[in-house]
């Protein structure tokens, strides 16, 4: 079985927010495009605010958050690629929140 995988145009990312964004990387899972990503990394100072708030909200890898599982992975890819000190602090601290969680079941 081949899963198909969800494409974005860049223009179309541009127009989305970012609390839109982060339902998007939720709704793909393991399957978010690395254009995703860029965009998130792009608006830098904003995503960086809304992922720790979407966070701070909420315990996201219970037993009801596995999809929300694979967010923290991509803010893990997004803090990555945000050039600064205070991204690098916010990287060290959600891969901290990774350490002893398990991973989500396999479907």
């Amino acid at each position: 079985m081949t899963t198909m995988l969800p494409t974005y145009s860049n223009d179309h990312l541009a127009t989305l927010s970012e609390r839109q964004l982060l339902e998007l990387m939720i709704d793909d899972e393991d399957r978010v495009p690395f254009n995703v990503i860029t965009e998130c990394a792009r608006r830098a100072a904003s995503m960086e605010q809304a992922l720790n708030d979407w966070f701070d909200r909420r315990d996201m890898l219970d037993e009801s958050g596995e999809r929300e599982w694979w967010l923290l992975i991509h803010c893990i890819m997004i803090f990555g690629l945000i050039p600064s000190e205070h991204a690098g602090v916010t990287l060290v601290k959600f891969m901290r929140r990774m350490q002893g969680k398990r991973l989500p079941k396999a479907a």
